[in-house]
């Protein structure tokens, strides 16, 4: 008995020390995302990350425990790193203040410069992809590694590299830029015209690559502080090798999830009725074709016809799958701040933009020899009412209702500017375009930008989300005749009138009861959101298990409501909208999406599509289950890896990047999930 005791107490001291040592990061964690100790933030105070610099040493020097050492030690190189970010980012507004402010260009010439030249890059990249495309010995469409592994020249005639990576970098240091701009909106800067502007123009684009490494830093720094990233610092030689490193498994589940999306995405373009599709949206009148488009002062001059536009079929059905897949309860929605709008006009609105932007990524321009000149020659702003009497004749709606959908998709202010999230400028009487990010946005995170600034975030989508939830469970259990499952209207749960818990639903499937949670989440991008959103998910596998537990400990209360459920294995549950994160376990809670919840449901099968050669294709079926104990057994497995998941994470490999430091005091490595290149 005694050495049970002695064995059990060893165990428990060995978990409170593990405990210990895993709060040591989590609080460092937690202290790095206050804004005083962001290096990049205005707010910063040096002087904090540097107190808990000398305070950790001395934790070092005193300790004991050779685990706790080790977890000081990490606790101390995130502040090391922390350090290290800020004299970089100080370094840099030091080179923009001597690049930017003695330019001899005043701060709306710095603005057309600065928009020009990031759609000139993105024009250059279009039509070099598709000469390229063009040059294929393969035949057929481009396969989906060729797509993601995509190289390009960012100049022409420059080093080739990752096409998507060098724009989403070029689109983050054009961001810098604006910030860095809108906080010398008032400032007189010099002009002296004894000094050429070409001259100047000349020097201006070298804030970019610097830009770049500045973003590419603060980049891999919010993923320490946000995403858990683990820090190491080697200083064994020189140049210092600082490494970020993460769960590995999670990183790849995560990518797959996000690949997972995209096929989802494809295979609901495929299903669309794209001609009824187009005349459901706003009638006929949607589709008149362009006639012409060109450019004169960077200013875009476009002019419809009557001619019936076939091309706008395929960005209907490309949009609008993004549209049913990821917001298939919102379609309807009415946008509190803005009555006239619904959702279906602003993707119908965003559809006829999207169009324009596209044409406008390869219209041919005339090359001046005056760089000057040349700013102008790119297309970077609209007239306002060009734009707005442009959008009225191609949808059909209202002034009213195009000037809301503007005000929802654009910003009037470069003050902390997302250009992913709004692509369109309001500037005096200009509306200025961000081409790239205009045309390649990620659908979804632009959905949920508007609903969030049209008044209807996530707390307002929640009961539209758990409606939704319930009626398309349902839809599946009723198709679902072999394998019998059943959902309980009941969602309020009262015992002996002390305690009571409100349930967003239970189903019973197979030998199991369920006991879910709904939270609808937004489509995590940047690493801030994407810990806000698995705070979020985090939340509600706590009161996911805390209602599961109230269920079993009280079941025989509950036999009028729920029948006979005490051989059942009660299982808490958290069903999100998005599919990025289902799979994932938190609090020894799974989290899984609807549409996959329902998929294991009905059908019984899954189909897999296989290419031969490229080009033909046959589908081949697969059970699920054969009988109730294979439904049984197989229902948590599937939902946490499904075999489309555990297909594209064969093609998921996790790199090390690395980006040298042009001072050469450090190297920075970090890891990195992408599809594997095949070539």
């Amino acid at each position: 008995m005694k050495s049970i005791f002695i064995q059990r107490h060893a165990q428990i001291n060995e978990l409170s020390k593990t405990l210990y040592h895993m709060n040591i990061i989590e609080e460092t964690t937690k202290t790095l995302q206050h804004r005083t100790f962001d290096p990049f933030s205005p707010k910063c105070e040096i002087e904090k990350i540097r107190e808990q610099f000398h305070s950790i040493s001395r934790k070092i020097a005193a300790a004991q425990d050779k685990e706790e050492k080790q977890q000081w030690i990490t606790a101390l190189d995130m502040y090391v790193l922390a350090d290290t970010m800020y004299e970089m980012a100080k370094s840099f507004h030091t080179f923009l203040d001597q690049t930017v402010l003695h330019a001899n260009f005043t701060y709306e010439e710095l603005l057309h410069i600065a928009v020009s030249d990031y759609n000139r890059r993105y024009r250059n990249s279009t039509i070099w992809q598709l000469e390229q495309i063009k040059k294929r010995k393969v035949g057929g469409p481009m396969m989906y590694h060729e797509i993601h592994n995509f190289q390009m020249e960012s100049e022409p005639g420059g080093e080739l590299s990752n096409a998507q990576q060098t724009l989403d970098a070029i689109t983050d240091s054009l961001a810098v830029f604006l910030k860095y701009l809108s906080n010398h909106e008032n400032t007189n800067f010099s002009k002296d015209v004894t000094v050429r502007q070409t001259t100047s123009l000349r020097k201006l684009p070298d804030y970019n690559y610097t830009s770049q490494i500045y973003c590419t830093q603060k980049y891999v720094y919010d993923l320490v502080r946000w995403k858990n990233g683990k820090v190491e610092i080697d200083r064994s030689k020189y140049p210092y090798k600082i490494s970020v490193s993460f769960s590995e498994d999670e990183l790849k589940h995560e990518e797959a999830n996000r690949k997972l999306l995209e096929v989802e995405v494809y295979n609901e373009k495929l299903k669309i009725d794209r001609y009824q599709l187009l005349f459901s949206l706003v009638g006929p009148q949607f589709t008149k074709k362009l006639k012409s488009l060109r450019c004169e002062n960077g200013y875009v001059i476009p002019e419809l016809e009557n001619v019936f536009d076939r091309e706008l079929e395929g960005y209907v059905a490309s949009q609008y799958a993004f549209f049913r897949v990821c917001y298939p309860f919102a379609d309807k929605l009415k946008l509190p701040a803005f009555p006239e709008l619904t959702m279906e006009k602003c993707l119908a609105i965003y559809i006829a933009l999207n169009q324009l932007m596209t044409h406008l990524s390869v219209l041919p321009v005339e090359q001046k020899d005056d760089l000057w000149e040349n700013i102008y020659q790119i297309p970077f702003r609209f007239e306002k009412r060009v734009l707005i009497d442009y959008l009225v004749e191609k949808t059909g709606f209202g002034k009213n209702v195009i000037e809301q959908f503007l005000t929802l998709y654009g910003t009037d202010t470069l003050k902390n500017i997302s250009i992913w999230n709004t692509p369109l400028l309001s500037y005096k009487e200009d509306y200025i375009f961000f081409l790239y990010a205009a045309i390649n946005g990620v659908t979804i995170n632009l959905m949920d930008c508007w609903l969030e600034k049209a008044g209807f975030d996530l707390d307002k989508r929640g009961p539209v989300f758990e409606d939704f939830v319930r009626k398309f469970l349902s839809q599946g259990i009723g198709q679902s005749k072999e394998y019998p499952c059943h959902l309980y209207p009941q969602k309020n749960f009262n015992h002996a009138k002390t305690k009571s818990e409100q349930i967003d639903l239970i189903f019973k499937a197979g030998n199991k009861l369920f006991v879910c949670e709904a939270k609808c989440i937004r489509y995590p991008m940047e690493p801030i959101k994407q810990s806000r959103t698995l705070t979020r998910l985090t939340e509600g596998c706590h009161q996911a298990r805390k209602k599961a537990d109230f269920i079993r400990n009280h079941i025989s209360q509950f036999e009028s409501v729920l029948g006979d459920i005490s051989g059942l294995e009660i299982i808490p549950l958290v069903i999100t909208n998005y599919v990025v994160y289902s799979g994932f376990v938190r609090n020894g809670v799974q989290i899984v999406d609807i549409k996959r919840l329902v998929s294991y449901i009905y059908p019984h099968t899954y189909k897999v599509k296989i290419l031969h050669n490229g080009k033909e294709e046959s589908v081949v079926e697969y059970p699920k289950y054969t009988n109730q104990e294979e439904f049984n057994q197989n229902m948590l497995p599937y939902l946490q890896l499904p075999p489309d998941v555990k297909m594209i994470l064969n093609d998921i490999e996790v790199e090390t990047q690395r980006m040298g430091v042009d001072a050469g005091s450090y190297d920075l490595y970090w890891m990195n999930a992408s599809v594997k290149n095949k070539n």
